[in-house]
């Protein structure tokens, strides 16, 4: 009796320690917008269980407020939220402590756009034009430096604040033209819809090129092993989407059914934008690109976005690799 006994504590002790072993560790990511393509590479390591191979249950969370995201990672709220090179830096201007730590998307995605009924194939073009904007410093910084390229001012041209109604300004001819449009988004949708348009990258006219989407987390709670553990996840769905992109999207949005395919037009213009975003995704999610970043960091103090350039180490943290060496 006694020997079943002890054999019986033996299991519950065995079972005891693979609990312990294999207990996953909770991770909160908020995110900068609704579940859409931009987060694919999350997606599908939370869907094809790469997050739990590495002992993370990662939960993804939609924003209360494009602001609230930073407020959640300072106080601690958030483990990790996805993010823009611009905004990190002028968070941690602002004293936010925030830290890069990984990039989804390394170059920028933003666009000027016209219809391509309007003829407009060069900046010099704009002269005179109506260009729709969200009416923010950094797309008048965009714009600005977009039309010195063609040797144009601010004053050359009619801005117009339209917020966040970029295609409908555009579609009804209000505008002649719009900064802010992504180049894996609203175009796609527009082609979609037969409409066909033109668009001008900023990083060909001026503007430095720039990580569009980064992973930033709280630089003074990192926690290298978690850090590592995530990244190698993510990893892995960057990996994956680039083999599988097809299967992938259909496991995903059948996930998320009612954000990313509540019927089937919205099935299709996800899936087009899910496919043209894919080749956007960075190869690797842990290079960092520090030239790059300087000359962006020089770029927006130049332009008054920034006080003060931001040094290396106030933005990547020790627990992200400690990539500052000079």
């Amino acid at each position: 009796m006694r020997r079943v006994v002890n054999r019986i504590m033996a299991v519950f002790a065995l079972c005891s320690l693979c609990s312990t072993t294999f207990a996953l560790t909770s991770v909160r990511v908020a995110l900068d917008w609704y579940i859409n393509p931009d987060h694919a590479p999350l997606l599908v390591a939370q869907q094809k269980g790469f997050f739990k191979q590495h002992g993370l249950d990662v939960k993804l969370l939609p924003p209360v407020s494009s602001s609230g995201i930073y407020q959640l990672v300072a106080a601690g709220k958030v483990d990790f939220a996805i993010d823009y090179e611009s905004y990190l830096l002028k968070q941690i201007d602002a004293g936010m402590p925030l830290a890069w730590t990984a990039t989804l998307v390394a170059q920028p995605l933003n666009t000027l756009t016209v219809l391509q009924s309007s003829g407009i194939t060069s900046i010099g073009q704009l002269k005179g034009k109506r260009i729709g904007t969200d009416a923010s410093a950094s797309e008048e910084v965009t714009l600005k430096t977009i039309l010195k390229s063609a040797g144009l001012t601010m004053d050359d041209v009619n801005v117009v604040n339209v917020n966040m109604g970029l295609t409908q300004a555009l579609l009804s001819r209000r505008v002649d033209a719009v900064v802010g449009m992504m180049r894996n988004v609203e175009p796609v949708q527009l082609h979609m819809m037969g409409v066909k348009t033109f668009s001008f990258y900023p990083e060909q006219y001026g503007v430095p090129p720039y990580d569009e989407l980064i992973i930033v987390a709280n630089k003074h709670r990192l926690q290298p092993k978690i850090v590592r553990a995530f990244n190698a996840a993510l990893q892995q769905g960057v990996d994956d989407l680039r083999r599988h992109p097809h299967t992938d999207w259909y496991l995903v949005s059948k996930a998320y059914a009612s954000i990313l395919a509540a019927n089937s037009n919205m099935a299709r213009v996800n899936y087009a934008i899910w496919q043209a975003t894919v080749p956007y995704f960075t190869h690797d999610v842990t290079g960092f690109d520090i030239v790059k970043y300087q000359r962006f960091k020089g770029f927006m103090v130049k332009s008054g976005l920034l006080k003060k350039s931001v040094p290396c180490r106030e933005y990547v943290g020790s627990g992200a690799g400690g990539l500052c060496k000079h």
